[in-house]
């Protein structure tokens, strides 16, 4: 095992506050947090399309 725990979170239900209690955990703890997501959510903004 790597020590890697990936976390899967719906964006069905709110669960800001449990994420947020979550991430702080993990990083008092020496772990790392990233969040995988934004980048498929939206394109870049240098592919963004021009509304002119």
């Amino acid at each position: 095992m790597d020590g890697k725990l990936d976390i899967d979170i719906s964006g069905r239900i709110d669960g800001t506050a449990e994420v947020h209690r979550l991430i702080v955990l993990l990083l008092e703890r020496g772990g790392v947090a990233t969040d995988d997501y934004s980048a498929r959510a939206r394109p870049p903004i240098s592919s963004a399309p021009s509304w002119t």
